[in-house]
C-alpha cells in the first residue's frame, strides 16, 4: 500500500485527487457491485436449486461460486461456466482488459466496413458536412476554393494579403482545421483493427480527403471572414485559429473527448458525432429555425409539384417511379411498415435528422398509448442502433427482429453474413501486398463499385460457381428477378 499521494507520484503514479471524481468511482463501484448482485439472484432465481452435494451429482449440477449466492446453490454445468466468466470480468483486472481490448479491436474493425468502405457514408457525409457548413453561412461559391486549397494551387486573398495555395493550406494545416476523423475514428495498427493495412491505408486517405474538401471550404469562409483587415501573416494565422474554431464547433474535432467519454466510445461506436451533433442542432434549432426547416420547406415544394401529402400512404398507380414502386412491393412482402411519401425515396439524412429522430422517438413514448408497444420500442432501438456490433447484434438475434425497418429476422446466418467484415476476405486475393500505391487504391475503388456484392473478388472456378449459385438461390426468393 501507498501510504500518501506524494508517495504515488514518485512511484510514478497518477492518482486521483478531484473529489468529484473520486464520487464518480465510488459511485460506479456501488454500480457495479449491485449489477453482480442483481445478476447472481436472476441466475439462482431461473436456475439454480438449493440441494445436497450429493443429491447435486446425481442430478448432475454444480456448484456456483459466488459471494451473492447462497452457500448450497447448484446450476446446470453450462449455466455454471457462464456465470463464472461473467465474475471473472468483475474481478479479475487482466480479463477484463483482455476482453475490453477484444470487443474495442471487433468494434474497430467493424466501423471501418461501416465508415470508410461504404459509399452510401461517404454521400451522406459531404451531403452532412456541406449541411453542416450551411448552418454557418458558408457559400457554394467556396468549395472551388477549397478544391483549389487541397491541391496547393491557385491564389487567395485574406484582408490584404495575397496567399498562394500552398500557403494557405499551411495555415489550414497549422491552425489544427484540417480532418481528425480518420486518426479518431479508424485507428490503425494490428492491435487496434483486423483491417489489413492495404486496406486501412488508402481507405483513411479517402476518409479525410473528403472531409478536409469541406473543411477547407469552412476555413476558406472563416478565415476570409475574421481576416477582412489583415495586414500581415500573422493577423492571417489569428485569423485562422478563430476561424479553426469556428470547425471545432460546425465540423467537430473528434479528438476533443474527455477520458470517460473515450469509454464510451467502447460501446457507442458513433457517440462521437451524436455528441457533438446534437448540441449544435439545439442551438440551431432556437438560433436559425430557418436553416433547420429547410429540408421541410423543400420537402413541402415537392409534395404540392407532385399534388400529394408526405405523411399519406400513395396508390402504386400515382406518378412515382417504378423503381420505388417495387420496393413498396418488396417491402410489403417481407411485412416491413414503408410510407411512400417523397421523404421515402429520396431523404438525404441530414444531420439534423439525429435531433429529429431522438426527439421524435422520445415524444412518441410519451403519449399515454400505453397499450402501443411499438412507442416506446421506438426509443429502444434508437439507443440500440448507436451500439456497436456485440451488443446490437446479439440483441437482434435474441429478439428476431432487425433495427431498420423493424423487419423479423428468419434466417440467422443469412443475416449475419449480410454484416458484411467476412466478405472482405476476398478482396485480399486482389491486393497484393507489395502492389504500388496506385494498385492498392484501384483495388480499394473496385471495392467501393461492387459494395460487398457476394461474387465479388472470387478467383477460382468453384469461387465463381459458388457465387453464381448464391445469386440465382437470392433471386428465387424474389420473384424470380436478376
Amino acid at each position: 500500500m501507498i501510504p500518501t499521494l506524494d508517495d504515488a507520484k514518485t512511484a510514478g503514479l497518477d492518482p486521483v485527487e478531484d473529489i468529484r471524481d473520486i464520487l464518480s468511482i465510488r459511485m460506479g463501484k456501488s454500480h457495479q457491485v449491485r449489477a453482480r448482485a442483481g445478476f447472481a439472484q436472476a441466475v439462482a432465481d431461473q436456475y439454480g436449486v438449493n440441494v445436497s452435494k450429493k443429491h447435486a451429482k446425481q442430478l448432475g449440477l454444480v456448484k456456483a461460486e459466488s459471494k451473492f449466492l447462497p452457500k448450497d446453490t447448484y446450476v446446470p454445468e453450462g449455466v455454471a461456466k457462464a456465470f463464472q466468466g461473467i465474475e471473472e470480468l468483475h474481478t479479475n483486472t487482466y480479463t477484463a482488459n483482455a476482453f475490453s481490448q477484444y470487443a474495442s479491436k471487433i468494434t474497430n474493425t467493424w466501423k471501418v466496413y461501416q465508415t470508410g468502405i461504404n459509399p452510401a457514408f461517404h454521400v451522406r457525409g459531404v451531403i452532412g458536412d456541406g449541411y453542416l457548413n450551411y448552418l454557418d453561412g458558408v457559400s457554394p461559391t467556396a468549395y472551388p476554393a477549397a478544391a483549389k486549397m487541397l491541391k496547393k494551387t491557385g491564389n487567395f486573398r485574406v484582408g490584404n494579403v495575397n496567399l498562394t495555395g500552398a500557403q494557405m493550406w499551411d495555415e489550414f494545416t497549422a491552425t489544427g482545421a484540417r480532418s481528425s476523423f480518420g486518426v479518431s475514428e479508424l485507428p490503425g495498427g494490428a492491435r487496434s483493427t483486423y483491417v489489413p493495412k492495404q486496406i486501412l491505408d488508402p481507405v483513411r486517405a479517402l476518409s479525410e480527403s473528403r472531409e478536409n474538401f469541406t473543411r477547407a471550404a469552412h476555413f476558406k469562409h472563416s478565415v476570409s471572414k475574421y481576416g477582412k483587415n489583415a495586414k500581415t501573416m500573422e493577423e492571417v494565422r489569428e485569423a485562422g485559429i478563430k476561424a479553426a474554431a469556428d470547425l471545432d464547433h460546425y465540423n467537430f474535432n473528434y479528438m476533443d473527448l474527455t477520458p470517460t467519454e473515450k469509454k464510451i466510445k467502447k460501446v457507442v461506436p458513433f457517440y462521437t458525432f451524436s455528441r457533438k451533433n446534437i448540441p449544435l442542432q439545439l442551438e440551431s434549432l432556437f438560433l436559425k429555425p430557418g436553416k433547420l426547416a429547410t429540408k421541410t420547406k423543400a420537402f413541402h415544394a415537392m409534395e404540392v409539384m407532385m399534388g400529394t401529402d408526405q405523411s399519406s400512404t400513395l396508390e402504386l398507380g400515382s406518378d412515382i417511379p417504378d423503381w420505388a414502386k417495387e420496393a413498396v412491393e418488396e417491402a410489403k412482402m417481407s411485412g416491413e411498415t414503408i410510407s411512400t411519401g417523397p421523404g421515402s425515396f429520396l431523404d438525404p439524412r441530414l444531420p439534423s435528422q439525429d435531433l429529429a429522430g431522438l426527439l421524435g422517438s422520445v415524444e412518441s413514448s410519451f403519449k399515454g398509448e400505453e397499450e402501443d408497444t411499438g412507442q416506446y420500442r421506438n426509443v429502444a432501438a434508437d439507443l440500440l442502433s448507436r451500439t456497436g456490433p456485440l451488443i446490437n447484434v446479439p440483441t437482434q438475434l435474441a429478439f428476431g427482429k432487425q433495427l431498420f425497418g423493424d423487419k423479423g429476422i428468419y434466417d440467422n446466418k443469412q443475416f449475419l453474413a449480410n454484416q458484411k467484415p467476412g466478405v472482405v476476405k476476398n478482396l485480399l486475393k486482389g491486393i497484393d501486398p507489395k502492389a504500388s500505391e496506385k494498385e492498392k487504391k484501384s483495388a480499394l475503388l473496385r471495392l467501393l463499385a461492387s459494395n460487398f456484392d457476394a461474387e465479388a473478388y472470387v478467383e477460382t472456378e468453384e469461387d465463381k460457381k459458388k457465387a453464381k449459385t448464391y445469386q440465382v438461390e437470392g433471386s428465387s426468393n424474389n420473384g424470380g428477378k436478376q
